[in-house]
C-alpha cells in the first residue's frame, strides 16, 4: 500500500466513500429484512428441490445390462446405442424443470425419456430372448430334433442368425434387425421352426404293433377307428405334427413320398395332404395286420381243431377290436363312444365317463375302464366266448396290465 497517499488522505480531512454500502444502503430503505431473508431461502429451496428432481429423473434411467454375454460382435454398437440414449435422456432431463408441468414441451419431454427407457429394456429383452433361443436351435441341430418339415431357406436364415454370421442394426425403439442379402429382418419376424414330433411317430408306432399282436386282419369297424384316431392326432398336433409326419423318417426314409413341398405348404390342400397322410398309415396298419395274421397262422397251425371255425375268429377278431379300442381310449387315441357294439347292443356314456349297455331285455353297468374285472365282465356280456378269452389271455393279460384295480 502506498503510505504517502493514505496520509495525504488523512491530511486533506476527505472520508473514503463505501459505494457498495451506500447502494445497498439505498436498496433497503423501506423495504422488510426478514421478507428478503424468506424470499432467498424460498429460492435455494426451489433450487434444491430441482436439483432432486433432475437426480430422481436420472435415478430412473435402466441400468446398464450385461454385454459380457451378448456375442463380441454386437458389444460395441450396443455399448453406442446405450451412451447415445443415455444423454438423450439427461438432456431431457436438466431441461424439464423449465416447463410448466402439464405443457406441451413438458409432455413432450417426458414422452422422450420414457422412449429411452424402453428402448433400453426392449433392447436387453430381445438379447435376452435371442441368446435363449441360440441354445435351443444349436441343441435342436446338433441333436437332429428339429424336423425336415421346415422350410429350409427359413432354417438357413435362423442358422445365419443364430451362429452370429449377419450384422445387426439398432432402431430408435431397441429392437434388432438383421442385415440380410434380402433387406433387413427384425427379431420379432423371424420365421418359427418346430421340432419332430415323436410324440404322434411313437403312438402310430404303438397302433401298429398293437394291430401286429392281434394277429388279424382289420375290418371295417376297426378301420374306421384307425383312420379316425389319426385325423384327432393331426388336429391336435396342428400344422407341425401335419408337416413332422408327412417328412420325418418315421416308418421310412424321407418321409411320406407322394407329397410335394408345395402342397404342403399351401393351406388351401391341407385337408388333401392330411388324406394323403392317413391313407399312408392306414397301408402302413394294415400291412402290419396281414403279417401279424400269417404269423399268428403259422404259428397255430392246424392244431386247433375245432377252434378254427367262422363262429371262434368271428369271435376273436370282435375280441381282439375291442380290447384294442379300449387300450387306445384309456391311452388319448380314441373317443369311448366308437366302443364297437354288436347288433342289438346299446351304449350310453355316463357322465362320470363309466359306460352302461343295454340290449332287448336287458342292461348291464356301469362299467368302469380302469376296473379289470369291469373290462371281463363286460367282456362277457357283449358275448365274447369263454374259449376264445382263454385262449387269447396275451390279449387280457395287456388289458390287465393297463387296468388295474
Amino acid at each position: 500500500m502506498n503510505s504517502q497517499l493514505v496520509k495525504g488522505a488523512a491530511i486533506t480531512g476527505k472520508q473514503f466513500q463505501d459505494h457498495g454500502a451506500s447502494f445497498n444502503e439505498g436498496y433497503m430503505q423501506d423495504r422488510d429484512p426478514n421478507a428478503m431473508a424468506n424470499a432467498q431461502y424460498e429460492a435455494k429451496m426451489e433450487r434444491r428441490n430441482n436439483e432432486a428432481k433432475v437426480d430422481n429423473y436420472m435415478n430412473s434411467i435402466p441400468a446398464d445390462f450385461d454385454v459380457s454375454q451378448i456375442p463380441s460382435k454386437y458389444r460395441d454398437q450396443i455399448s453406442q446405442f446405450l451412451t447415445k440414449g443415455k444423454q438423450d435422456y439427461a438432456d431431457e432431463a436438466m431441461n424439464i424443470n423449465d416447463y410448466e408441468s402439464g405443457s406441451d414441451e413438458y409432455i413432450a419431454a417426458v414422452s422422450k425419456m420414457n422412449a429411452v427407457k424402453n428402448s433400453f429394456k426392449n433392447l436387453k429383452d430381445q438379447f435376452d430372448m435371442f441368446g435363449a433361443n441360440k441354445k435351443q436351435v444349436a441343441e435342436s441341430m446338433l441333436e437332429g430334433l428339429y424336423s425336415k418339415g421346415n422350410n429350409t431357406s427359413e432354417m438357413s436364415l435362423l442358422t445365419s442368425v443364430y451362429t452370429d454370421e449377419l450384422d445387426i442394426q439398432i432402431g430408435e425403439d431397441g429392437n434388432i434387425g438383421f442385415m440380410t442379402e434380402e433387406g433387413v429382418t427384425n427379431f420379432g419376424d423371424l420365421p418359427d421352426y418346430f421340432n419332430k414330433d415323436y410324440a404322434s411317430g411313437d403312438a402310430i408306432m404303438k397302433m401298429s404293433n398293437q394291430i401286429y399282436k392281434a394277429g388279424i386282419p382289420l375290418n371295417s369297424a376297426t378301420k374306421m377307428m384307425y383312420e379316425n384316431n389319426l385325423y384327432n392326432m393331426i388336429e391336435k398336433g396342428g400344422v407341425a405334427t401335419l408337416k413332422s409326419l408327412a417328412r420325418d423318417d418315421f416308418f421310412n426314409r424321407g418321409g411320406i413320398p407322394n407329397i410335394t413341398d408345395e402342397e404342403l405348404n399351401d393351406p388351401m390342400q391341407r385337408d388333401a395332404v392330411e388324406k394323403k397322410i392317413v391313407d399312408h398309415f392306414m397301408g402302413v396298419m394294415n400291412t402290419q395286420a396281414e403279417n401279424g395274421a400269417a404269423a399268428r397262422q403259422n404259428s397255430t397251425g392246424s392244431s386247433s381243431g375245432s377252434k378254427n371255425t367262422d363262429s371262434y375268429n368271428k369271435n376273436k377278431a370282435y375280441y381282439t377290436d375291442v380290447t384294442n379300442h379300449i387300450t387306445a381310449v384309456k391311452n388319448g387315441e380314441a373317443d369311448i363312444k366308437m366302443l364297437p357294439m354288436p347288433n342289438g347292443y346299446d351304449m350310453r356314456v355316463l357322465e362320470d365317463g363309466t359306460i352302461e349297455i343295454a340290449t332287448s331285455g336287458s342292461k348291464r353297468g356301469p362299467y368302469d375302464l380302469d376296473n379289470v374285472t369291469h373290462v371281463k365282465n363286460m367282456l362277457t356280456f357283449l358275448g365274447i366266448r369263454s374259449d376264445v378269452s382263454s385262449d387269447y389271455n396275451m390279449d387280457i393279460s395287456d388289458v390287465d396290465n393297463t387296468y388295474s384295480e
